[in-house]
């Protein structure tokens, strides 16, 4: 899927956890699309910032990332929504981050 077939909506201006790690009542209020229960540590991912989630058969899908921790044992996991705002989670190398800028 190319980037001049989708229509990029803005980056959300709520429902993100940047800055610390999510807690269940960021879930429960859907800031949040995981929590690891504060074992997790920030990622150096930026929060907030367009990307491409990558499925099992290599199709790439559009996302904006709202969410990002390294969870214990040192994997980071990505908190995601579609651009209609369904929430999913995968690990970062599923993804391809395309920064805050909203692609062309």
């Amino acid at each position: 899927m190319s980037s001049q077939q989708i229509t990029w909506p803005n980056l959300p201006t709520e429902g993100f956890v940047s800055g610390r790690s999510a807690s269940p009542a960021d879930v429960e209020r859907g800031d949040a699309v995981f929590s690891t229960n504060g074992a997790g540590r920030l990622s150096p991912i930026t929060v907030r910032q367009y990307a491409y989630w990558r499925d099992e058969w290599d199709v790439k899908h559009p996302r904006i990332i709202v969410q990002a921790e390294e969870a214990p044992g040192g994997l980071t996991i990505v908190g995601m929504r579609d651009l209609l705002g369904a929430a999913s989670a995968a690990t970062l190398s599923e993804m391809e981050i395309l920064g805050v800028k909203k692609p062309n």
